[in-house]
């Protein structure tokens, strides 16, 4: 079997020495049973990208760029989970995913000791695995921001430790602070709805001479647990 390439930002880079053993032997696979929106996940990406090399000849890292310009797109978009791409290819495809974009972050760093071979394995696999649940997309922003000095900067070596700190503190931050806004910007919405729905209904039962009930002030699932921003509740 040849060796697997992956293309990164206007070079080849080799996949080091992971070894796909379900390409490679199909009878090892394994058998998970899969929840029916992790299926509907994968069944889509299989239906854009049959296959892993397809995948990342579209999500290069080249694409960081475009997840800075476009956060909520990076945060809430489609873009496939990391255990996404295990469960629609193989378990190494996230770790070999990462591979790449790892890579051009170390020909970025203006420093003189970068990763190497055993380190950016280690780390794509840390990553793969700790953050499973992370958006393709939402991995680039991190690391574009970590190139843009978000997070500090490197002194003399590029540290796998640094790394993965800056994307559990600092990045996982971040996105809880995103998720909230985004909630509390559907709860509002939900609720200007409801405001209007109400004053639609008077007022057609106003012009009706129909008898107005009452209504609750506030929708019970947005005051219960979380009022919307500004509210006086």
């Amino acid at each position: 079997m040849k060796p697997t390439t992956v293309t990164t930002a206007g070079s080849i880079l080799p996949t080091l020495s992971l070894a796909v053993s379900q390409s490679a032997n199909p009878d090892t696979k394994k058998c998970v049973v899969l929840s029916p929106n992790l299926q509907h996940r994968v069944y889509n990406l299989l239906r854009s990208h049959s296959d892993l090399e397809s995948f990342m000849r579209v999500m290069n890292p080249d694409l960081q760029h475009a997840c800075a310009q476009h956060v909520d797109r990076a945060y809430f978009g489609t873009a496939p989970t990391l255990l996404t791409l295990r469960r629609a290819y193989h378990d190494e495809a996230a770790t070999i995913w990462m591979l790449p974009q790892l890579y051009d972050l170390c020909e970025y760093c203006g420093v003189k000791e970068k990763l190497d071979k055993r380190q950016m394995e280690q780390l794509a696999r840390i990553i793969a695995t700790e953050f499973s649940y992370l958006k393709v997309t939402e991995v680039m922003l991190f690391l574009h921001r970590l190139k843009a000095g978000c997070y500090g900067h490197f002194y003399g070596a590029i540290d796998p430790m640094v790394i993965v700190t800056a994307l559990r503190r600092d990045f996982m931050r971040e996105r809880a602070a995103a998720i909230d806004r985004s909630e509390h910007a559907q709860a509002r919405a939900e609720w200007e709805t409801h405001c209007r729905l109400v004053a639609k209904e008077r007022a057609e039962a106003r012009a009706a001479g129909r008898p107005m009930y009452p209504y609750p002030v506030t929708p019970p699932k947005i005051t219960l647990l979380k009022p919307p921003v500004g509210s006086s509740k």
